[in-house]
């Protein structure tokens, strides 16, 4: 068995609105193996760049609630200071490739001054020496050097996402977080950048959390897999296990809703809408829109519940 390089406990990040809390991440509990890729799936605002920056502790000023534990190869993220965290942590062994890579980058300043940033804040490398770096990093994922002197509207949206790639890459992290990093770009790009992330998996031996809401796009890349629903882990396992057997009534949607080239079925979808997470719903926060609804579903929410290798949130599976 390989080695758990990040474990969050009971995870929480709530925000401050006017209605009140938001649920954006309940007592989330995820693992990432060393070397292996996590893919976190799930629809939109259900909480899978919420984790992120709970995980690398970028939050903003209106955080209602905040705990939980992050266990970073073995040192609980939650006990360092801010200092600690931005001086050890970030982009030295946990970097993140932010969604939208031409919103990322600033318009008014070369890529190249872009990318060495933080080796200037969090190494104190000189500019020259920075740039060294820069050049085999742009060289690294397939860029020619020029790039580094080029302003973000004079490249294209797959040289921009080679580029924020680049700067994750730049201080050599174990884990890098991966936010919709293929979001905007068309078909044949996004094949490039796949096939870019996988290359560099293999050959830096990378650990990934690749966030994304497309289901067929995250089997290119994960080796597990992590179904969220409105706040909450849903289900947990090997990508070959969720994508070939599904136990999660959630998941099992998910999965009848992606059509297949190679095999006829008819295209399922999920009935209503994700709950209010200022208010969500007693028990399972999925049981309003659950065919296999029980009546302890509407009064208790499930464990992550051990089935063979695998976990799923679900009382169809015990846990009582």
């Amino acid at each position: 068995m390989m080695k758990k390089i990040l474990v969050t406990e009971d995870l929480v990040l709530y925000y401050r609105t006017s209605r009140g809390p938001v649920r954006a991440v309940d007592h989330v509990n995820l693992w990432v193996e060393d070397g292996s890729s996590l893919a976190v799936v799930g629809e939109s605002g259900c909480g899978k760049s919420s984790m992120a920056y709970a995980i690398l502790r970028i939050l903003p000023r209106n955080v209602h609630s905040y705990s939980g534990k992050i266990i970073f190869d073995g040192v609980n993220l939650m006990d360092l200071t801010d200092e600690e965290m931005r001086s050890k942590i970030r982009w030295r062994k946990i970097s993140m490739v932010f969604q939208g890579a031409m919103n990322t980058l600033n318009p008014v300043i070369k890529v190249g001054d872009q990318i060495i940033e933080p080796l200037l804040i969090h190494a104190g490398y000189k500019k020259e020496e920075a740039l060294r770096e820069a050049r085999e990093a742009v060289k690294n994922v397939g860029l020619p050097e020029y790039v580094l002197d080029r302003y973000p509207h004079e490249l294209s949206g797959g040289m921009k996402q080679r580029a924020v790639i680049a700067m994750a890459l730049l201080m050599k992290p174990r884990l890098v977080i991966l936010d919709e990093p293929t979001s905007a770009l068309d078909v044949l790009t996004q094949a490039n950048i796949m096939n870019l992330l996988k290359d560099l998996k293999e050959r830096e031996r990378l650990s990934y959390i690749f966030i994304t809401h497309d289901l067929a796009l995250a089997s290119e890349l994960a080796d597990y897999v992590a179904v969220m629903y409105a706040g909450k882990i849903a289900e947990i396992g090997s990508a070959e296990t969720i994508y070939k057997n599904p136990r999660h009534p959630y998941t099992q949607k998910l999965i009848g809703s992606v059509p297949t080239l190679r095999s006829e079925k008819v295209l399922e979808f999920i009935p209503g809408a994700p709950p209010d997470l200022v208010n969500p719903p007693e028990g399972c926060r999925f049981h309003l829109r659950c065919p296999f609804a029980k009546d302890i579903c509407k009064r208790r929410e499930p464990p992550l519940i051990k089935v063979d290798n695998d976990h799923v949130a679900c009382w169809l599976y015990g846990g009582e």
